[in-house]
């Protein structure tokens, strides 16, 4: 088993006996029902789990209930008839296939006659429907896909590495060259692949990425199958699919924004803005929204129709951009342009932080490619995937015209520091 962070978060809330219900969201394949089974199976305790998508009456018959009397008795015909003595752990799989679930949450739990953990991978538009979800009585976390550190860990490098090299960047002092080296290499593999669970376990098992390629072709067509099954209806399915089908080109480009004029179906921003929450509600695009003055607070300043968008997973970008690409990105082939691989990566990284994310884009001053507000500072962050990475112009302009304290490049580059500058290797976004 993979080891995830989620993990100690779903391990403290079972311990802590907190009167909450745990709904744990997020993508397709990124490992929520794989990482409660093997928690709940592991524990002492009744595990109770229902599939919904697996029950198709019971999630009928929980979307038409008038109360959540109805529901429980509904649950209780799960449980055996001679239960034991141990804690009993009612788990919901695929709970989006029954929104309403959420509307009655508060008065299950607050029964206090089982605890409840909820999980789906469209969670987030289901949620997103709901009008309310009671305050303190639900701990709502997301399951993203593998991000570096726990790629490490997958790859066998030690805690006690991860410490170490998170000493080097505290400390802003060089990585040793050969750890750099080895850190490197295995980014490059964490770039072509990605993070997602069963993708990451089979490069493990076989190190053949034709083998990955056909995972993340089956994942593709998942998402692909959730937006037929989940949008809302085929104006809305056709424009969703549009935008997901143009991310990698757009992402392409040499400025990378999103251009609406590419969707066939719709022009307005106004038409298509529902689409557009849709892919980022289902946790299968990120975005990063342009702000005309890097002032804090940023919001302030952001301009809504003007916006990158990211994949929730870097290895399904390299999948969609080329079959081969993957190959080449190993073989470290100085011909191919990696900025927007990189782009998504760093993306992929601070969205599992939980940090918004901007970009600044002036014709005067130029781009850059993040800003985020941190300790309400306001910190730009430029991507650099080659050799010249000390060139900056744009970053320079910024932090010169605003009175910017610092502003941070990640490359290939070591650790190295130039007046209000840090220079970090790119693979020390784990530690931001």
């Amino acid at each position: 088993m993979l080891k995830r962070k989620m993990e100690d978060k779903l391990v403290n809330w079972l311990n802590s006996k907190r009167k909450t219900a745990f709904i744990l969201k997020g993508i397709r394949q990124s490992g929520k029902s794989y990482l409660i089974d093997n928690v709940l199976d592991a524990r002492d305790c009744l595990k109770v789990k229902i599939d919904l998508l697996d029950n198709p009456l019971v999630a009928n018959a929980i979307t038409n209930a008038v109360n959540s009397e109805y529901i429980e008795a509904l649950i209780e015909t799960f449980i055996p008839e001679n239960p034991t003595n141990k804690e009993i752990i009612i788990f919901i799989d695929e709970a989006q296939k029954a929104q309403e679930i959420f509307t009655f949450i508060k008065y299950l739990v607050d029964r206090n006659k089982y605890r409840y953990i909820l999980s789906g991978s469209l969670l987030g538009i289901s949620l997103s429907k709901v009008l309310s979800i009671p305050l303190g009585y639900a701990e709502l976390e997301t399951m993203y896909p593998l991000d570096f550190q726990e790629f490490l860990l997958a790859n066998n490098i030690s805690n006690e590495t991860i410490k170490q090299l998170q000493t080097y960047y505290d400390n802003q002092s060089e990585v040793p060259e050969y750890l750099h080296l080895k850190m490197l290499n295995l980014f490059s593999i964490y770039t072509a692949i990605g993070g997602l669970p069963r993708v990451v376990e089979e490069y493990l098992i076989y190190k053949d990425y034709n083998k990955t390629n056909e995972i993340l072709s089956y994942i593709n067509g998942l998402f692909v199958y959730d937006i037929s099954q989940y949008a809302d209806n085929n104006s809305d399915k056709l424009a969703i699919m549009d935008i997901y089908d143009l991310i990698p080109g757009e992402l392409n480009q040499e400025n990378k924004r999103f251009m609406l004029k590419s969707v066939k179906q719709r022009k307005r921003f106004e038409q298509l803005q529902n689409n557009f929450g849709w892919l980022m509600n289902a946790g299968v695009s990120i975005s990063a929204y342009i702000c005309e003055e890097p002032i804090y607070p940023l919001k302030r300043t952001i301009a809504r129709n003007l916006f990158k968008l990211y994949l929730a997973d870097t290895g399904l970008l390299v999948y969609r951009f080329s079959k081969t690409l993957s190959r080449e990105i190993l073989l470290q082939n100085e011909n191919i342009n990696y900025g927007s691989v990189y782009e998504n990566i760093i993306a992929q990284e601070l969205n599992c932080k939980g940090y918004e994310m901007y970009y600044y884009n002036n014709k005067k001053n130029g781009e850059v490619d993040f800003i985020i507000e941190q300790n309400s500072e306001v910190i730009p962050i430029e991507v650099k995937s080659g050799k010249s990475y000390h060139i900056h112009r744009a970053l320079n302009n910024l932090l010169n015209q605003y009175n910017i304290k610092k502003g941070v490049v990640f490359s290939h580059g070591n650790i190295s520091k130039k007046e209000n500058i840090i220079y970090l290797p790119i693979y020390m976004v784990m530690f931001f």
